[in-house]
């Protein structure tokens, strides 16, 4: 394993509950999207990884259009600030967790 390798396993993140049904979506900056390694062990749905650039309008275009209404977010955003999106952008069923 690279001494750079961010290791993401969604299965260990007990705040967004049960997979069954569910997406998981890693959030994150370009810089980081060659070091993440996404363990696929829990009972996802799928698996995605898109790419942040920053911006409040840039986060809503891409919950719009490229994640599912169900689905758990993890974002990782150390380049680029990243605040909470409005209730009508996440959505009844998807759940958002943020790291600096």
């Amino acid at each position: 394993m690279p001494e750079s390798e961010l290791v993401v396993d969604p299965a260990r993140i007990r705040q967004f509950g049960d997979p069954t049904d569910t997406v998981f979506c890693l959030v994150t900056n370009a810089s980081l999207l060659a070091d993440i390694r996404l363990v696929r062990t829990a009972q996802y749905l799928d698996y995605r990884i898109l790419e942040f650039r920053g911006g409040e309008d840039e986060f809503a275009r891409l919950m719009r259009a490229e994640v599912p209404e169900q689905a758990h977010v993890l974002v990782m955003s150390p380049d680029c600030f990243f605040q909470s999106p409005p209730v009508d952008v996440l959505g009844p069923r998807r759940k958002l967790l943020g790291m600096a």
